[in-house]
């Protein structure tokens, strides 16, 4: 198997420090097949006693360690050692596998829990790559929000509207090679303009928006859509 380390590395680095204990989501594809090959795989499950028929990866993050850890969580059920492959679910849960590479080592599951049932979890149906359930904004979503649409260079198109935010809803997260961001706000439009008045701005009227915004590997934000709802 192609080392997760040397796919990692340029990616790591940057997301290292931005979740507590250093964990961080999974955004390479690359990454992303061979932890959802990892978990389907009967032989990945030789230093655990719970093998997994594991129907659904919903979704996966990483923490640098002595090597790399990672946890995925995925939909399924527990199966025998030579069930895994091409198995199926009739009453499938929630469960956390946890895998760990070494340098120099294969990558290995090393503890299989199970996990309690989620609205995010049952709610994210596309499995890995899908939306996660709305959730509360944070004060960090909201500045990456206002870094997004403040700058007119930031929109995918010069027809999509200039969204003010009286009020933040909610947001979606939707782990791709990046991160897409699915924000529910309070707003009105403001006029399109180099730098697009949303920070001291306010509305006399405000209707509910659906905002998406794209967030690169390297952190470059681009506004993909926004539409009265």
């Amino acid at each position: 198997m192609v080392s997760f380390l040397s796919a990692l590395a340029l990616t790591v680095a940057a997301v290292h420090a931005q979740m507590p204990g250093g964990w961080a989501p999974v955004t390479d594809p690359a990454v992303q097949t061979q932890l959802q090959t990892a978990v389907a795989d009967p032989c990945s499950y030789a230093n655990t006693t719970t093998p997994l028929c594991a129907t659904q990866t919903v979704w996966a993050q990483q923490q640098v360690v002595a090597g790399v850890k990672y946890h995925v969580g995925v939909r399924g059920c527990a199966a025998a050692a030579d069930a895994v492959v091409g198995c199926t679910c009739t009453d499938a849960r929630d469960y956390t596998v946890t895998l760990l590479e070494l340098a120099g080592q294969p990558l290995r599951i090393v503890d299989v829990a199970s996990a309690p049932e989620t609205a995010a979890s049952v709610a994210a149906g596309g499995g890995l790559g899908g939306f996660s359930a709305p959730r509360a904004v944070t004060p960090v979503d909201k500045l990456l929000y206002v870094r997004a649409v403040m700058n007119d260079a930031h929109f995918a198109a010069s027809d999509i509207p200039r969204v003010c935010a009286t009020r933040f809803e909610s947001v979606a997260t939707q782990v791709v090679a990046g991160t897409n961001y699915r924000f529910l706000v309070h707003g009105c439009t403001v006029p399109a303009g180099p730098v697009n008045d949303v920070i001291a701005c306010s509305c006399a009227a405000t209707a509910p928006y659906r905002v998406e915004i794209y967030e690169d590997l390297i952190n470059a934000l681009k506004v993909t859509s926004a539409a009265r709802q």
